[in-house]
């Protein structure tokens, strides 16, 4: 009796030891996703990502991609990178998921570094910097042309419940149904207006002279040609090489200005490559509150010292009205093995009376290729007066030619947006947010 009952235990142990494994398995909680910038929507490399309560943790790749997985239960995974806002979010234990998130910059203030032999490399780096400007201007250059494909989106976030529930916003609350937000930490978003050009810019240096010939549009939501000459490369252009940047009126000290080293403080943080090129790394922040500065980061090429990528905000204590923040990514290309062309530009601003409540951001982003840096242009291209010539057939382009020529197809979530659009631009309340995209671009209303 004692034999049997003794082969029975052992029996139901070897059938635990066997059960064990899948067990364990079931309760794999497997983890991926995406880190971005909440204003710009650009990677951010190296967020901490650490399931709470375990051992388990890992850093963003170089485009802000993570997988993280723990054997066992974990229900919050936590985001955290300095400059900003920590992220905590759910997750489902014992599963696999995607999570993609946005973070938040914040004001931060680095401690001091006390150089105690010899100079600051940054700010050796820096004078290397400024002193290739000229090289490594664009500007420079005797005459150049390039394709440009840019693309324009404006967006209501920041609206509260209350907000969806107004009356002149009902049409619209189909819009809310297209987020998830347990697999995004996102916030709603009504966008009303998006728009692409595709544009041929020519520049000469002597007499110096630009023209641009807008060959395609396409403007959701309203047919305006007064509105699309804005949508082109020459509004709101940023030349970092420049020692202040206009922007609102006001002149913004460039962080790698001839004056930078009286306005800034640089750190050099890392070296990496950057597609084929070794780049140094710098961070920036402004020496003293309330001046017209930024705060970001750039890329340094380690041989022509030209700037490989820059991203940057505006100062939080800058004074601009209605401007909560503001974001410049921008990066370069070198072309022809002589010189570095503008390949990616992106602009990206939020707007808000209040501190507050609903605010307005606007997005515009721009790349560039058939750089061209050895045929003259011929002087009868530059006659008239325009600087923006729009094409006859611009506003009459077909899908295909869009498809054929556009620079990137267009995500799912851009793709949503022109449906979105295509939907709401029927309904009646709608047309005051047109009136409001008109007004802002040329600065007065039809009646």
């Amino acid at each position: 009796m004692s034999d049997s009952k003794s082969m029975v235990q052992v029996r139901w142990f070897c059938a635990l030891m066997l059960l064990l494994p899948l067990s364990a398995l079931a309760q794999k909680t497997r983890v991926s996703g995406r880190v971005i910038d909440e204003l710009t929507n650009e990677s951010l490399p190296f967020t901490a990502v650490v399931l709470k309560g375990t051992v388990a943790g890992i850093n963003t790749d170089m485009d802000g991609r993570y997988t993280i997985s723990y054997d066992g239960v974990a229900d919050t995974i936590i985001f955290s990178l300095v400059g900003y806002q920590t992220v905590k979010m759910r997750v489902k234990p014992g599963q696999d998921q995607t999570i993609m998130v946005s973070m938040k910059a914040q004001k931060v203030e680095l401690q001091e570094v006390v150089i105690k032999a010899g100079e600051n490399p940054a700010n050796i780096l820096l004078k290397q910097v400024i002193r290739n400007k000229e090289r490594n201007d664009p500007s420079s250059l005797p005459f150049y042309r390039y394709e440009v494909y840019n693309k324009v989106e404006f967006d209501l976030t920041n609206i509260s419940e209350k907000m969806k529930s107004n009356r002149l916003l009902k049409p619209f609350a189909f819009i809310w149904d297209n987020i998830d937000s347990s697999e995004t930490n996102a916030k709603p978003f009504l966008p009303f207006f998006i728009s692409e050009s595709l544009s041929d810019v020519v520049f000469r240096n002597n007499p110096a002279d630009k023209r641009e010939v807008i060959r395609a549009s396409k403007v959701s939501g309203l047919e305006n040609a007064s509105v699309t000459q804005f949508l082109g490369d020459m509004y709101q252009r940023v030349n970092i090489y420049e020692n202040f940047i206009d922007l609102f009126g006001k002149g913004f000290i460039s962080p790698i200005s001839d004056l930078g080293l009286v306005y800034y403080r640089y750190y050099l943080l890392d070296s990496a490559y950057l597609g084929d090129q070794w780049c140094y790394k710098l961070k920036f922040k402004p020496r003293r509150p309330q001046e017209l500065t930024f705060s970001g980061e750039f890329w340094v090429h380690d041989s022509t010292f030209a700037v490989k990528k820059i991203a940057m905000r505006i100062a939080h204590d800058a004074n601009i009205n209605w401007v909560q923040d503001m974001a410049i990514v921008q990066e370069f290309a070198h072309v022809e093995d002589s010189c570095w062309m503008l390949s990616k530009d992106m602009l990206v601003m939020d707007f808000s009376a209040r501190d507050e409540g609903m605010s307005f951001i606007g997005r515009k982003t721009a790349s560039y290729r058939g750089f061209d840096i050895l045929t003259r242009p011929s002087d009868d291209f530059f006659k008239g007066s325009e600087n923006i010539v729009l094409d006859d057939k611009a506003l009459q382009r077909t899908q295909e030619f869009w498809v054929e020529n556009r620079h990137d197809s267009l995500s799912d979530r851009e793709l949503k947006i022109y449906q979105m659009v295509d939907t709401i631009r029927s309904l009646p309340a709608f047309q005051t947010y047109v009136n409001l995209v008109t007004m802002f671009f040329t600065g007065y209303k039809d009646a």
